[in-house]
């Protein structure tokens, strides 16, 4: 089955110029069927892998009160992640990720293209 992936490009683009070991900071591999992400905490080098159902994704932003990438699956989750990341760079890494997700799921899921509730609807 196919998957796009995405790195966030900053890290990449710096283990590429200056040739180090830079650790990952994040992965997204986003299917058909599934929205997997894997962090690692810059202190530690903790691991936080989360795998949810693709269609189950309601919202994906900017958090609108605070740092970070807000995440809301629909009956599991409202968390924030990647709370040390610049706004600029969560506000880019959020519009290209959900890009990714409405592309798999042509039909209106409440979610407008910029991954903001809509519930005008209902």
């Amino acid at each position: 089955m196919p998957f796009k992936s995405l790195n966030l490009i900053e890290l990449y683009l710096e283990r590429l110029l200056l040739q180090q070991e830079t650790p990952l900071r994040a992965l997204f591999e986003i299917d058909a069927d599934r929205f997997r992400m894997i962090l690692v905490a810059t202190e530690l080098g903790e691991r936080i892998e989360t795998d949810w159902p693709r269609k189950d994704i309601v919202a994906l932003r900017k958090n609108r009160y605070g740092p970070g990438l807000w995440i809301r699956v629909q009956g599991t989750i409202m968390e924030s992640y990647l709370e040390d990341m610049d706004d600029d760079l969560i506000e880019a890494l959020s519009t290209e990720l959900w890009k990714i997700i409405k592309n798999f799921d042509e039909q209106s899921t409440g979610v407008n293209s910029t991954g903001i509730e809509d519930n005008s609807c209902c």
